[in-house]
């Protein structure tokens, strides 16, 4: 229906607003405030990351799909694939909490509170004991993002938090560890990506975690994951860095501390 000579055909391709209007060391936002969903751009690596809501009970449930991995991400990234949570107790992207029933048991049940000033905030609570509560937010920084979480819960249990997973690409994941003005780091690199995870507060561990056969690029994988103890009738407030560069680019301490130039996130 075009003709030949239409720019349909002859425009050179090009990678539009990624080398025109975007900046390397700042973070592009597009939220849909009628679907409440975060599209956001980290020129910095090239990579678009989504965020939304999902509340689909699994118990239940006829589309059990739907309470899953495919829709229950705290985010999914282009450049980072989701990894299946077939492991018992290790997660990629997500919170894990151990239920009554002793098991490991994701979140899956969020609702949307706002959009503002660069930070997404969602509550979740526990499908199996919605006594257990938790008041997240995401703020998308440069490199990563940054997380300001409340957890409640009527009942003492243990909860984990996991970073993007990386898998092994022809060569084996190369693990660090390091303290940085006393907080605790550990970053994985797979030759293409480093992630990297910082325990600012609330974390009583954090560990990398190598797994098989639930990563959708190779066998084998690895993720990091934090750890806490969670007391009966107390609220806990964990500050979690999870972030990311290329393979061999050095990480300076202010990128793997950037909160000094944060402004305070106050949850509501």
């Amino acid at each position: 229906m075009l003709p030949k000579d239409s720019p349909f055909w002859t425009a050179t391709e090009n990678d539009g607003d990624w080398e025109t209007r975007m900046k390397k060391g700042e973070v592009y936002h597009h939220f849909a405030d009628s679907s409440n969903i975060l599209i956001t751009d980290y020129p910095n690596i090239g990579a678009s990351e989504i965020r939304a809501w999902c509340k689909v009970k699994l118990i239940g449930a006829w589309e059990t799909f739907r309470a899953s991995e495919n829709y229950n991400r705290l985010s999914y990234n282009s450049a980072f694939p989701w990894q299946a949570d077939s492991v018992d107790g290790v997660v990629s992207m997500n919170y894990l909490v151990k239920n009554q029933q002793k098991e490991w048991e994701p979140l899956r049940l969020y609702d949307f509170k706002k959009f503002e000033d660069g930070v997404y905030y969602r509550d979740a609570l526990l499908e199996t004991n919605p006594g257990i509560q938790l008041q997240l937010a995401d703020m998308p920084i440069a490199n990563g993002i940054l997380r300001v979480d409340k957890v409640s819960s009527p009942v003492a249990t243990e909860i984990r938090l996991g970073h993007y997973a990386l898998p092994r690409l022809g060569k084996e994941i190369i693990t660090t560890r390091r303290k940085v003005k006393g907080k605790d780091v550990v970053i994985v690199d797979n030759g293409v990506y480093q992630l990297a995870m910082v325990n600012w507060m609330g974390w009583e561990k954090m560990y990398d975690v190598s797994t098989e056969l639930v990563h959708p690029e190779s066998r084998y994988s690895r993720v990091i994951n934090t750890a806490a103890n969670v007391d009966a009738d107390t609220q806990h407030t964990f500050i979690t860095l999870m972030l990311w560069k290329r393979s061999g680019e050095r990480w300076s301490d202010e990128e793997l501390l950037p909160l000094k130039k944060r402004k305070c996130i106050i949850l509501q």
